[in-house]
């Protein structure tokens, strides 16, 4: 891997984890999107057998990307939840 490859993978990694870092702070809508550079990124969840999923979805691109918690996220809203949708694939 060369120099500047690996410079961008930490770059991606770093803005990846702003982004769990954020929705751990609470903050759930407008996030910096790493792929488009736009504030619009949003956070949801999802759940399954007592697993808890955070979903960080881009509204301006095709960014999106998952993360599994240990435990039912801290600031997980009701209304944020997308298990049904998720079940049901619609």
């Amino acid at each position: 891997m060369t120099s500047a490859s690996s410079q961008g993978l930490t770059s991606d990694v770093q803005a990846r984890l702003a982004l769990v870092q954020a929705a751990a702070d609470g903050k759930l809508s407008s996030l910096h999107c790493p792929q488009c550079d736009a504030n619009a990124v949003d956070v949801y969840f999802t759940s399954r057998e007592g697993d808890y999923f955070t979903w960080f979805e881009c509204e301006k691109c095709n960014f999106s990307m998952r993360a599994q918690n240990a435990a039912k996220p801290k600031h997980y809203e009701e209304a944020r939840d997308r298990s049904a949708k998720q079940a049901t694939g619609r």
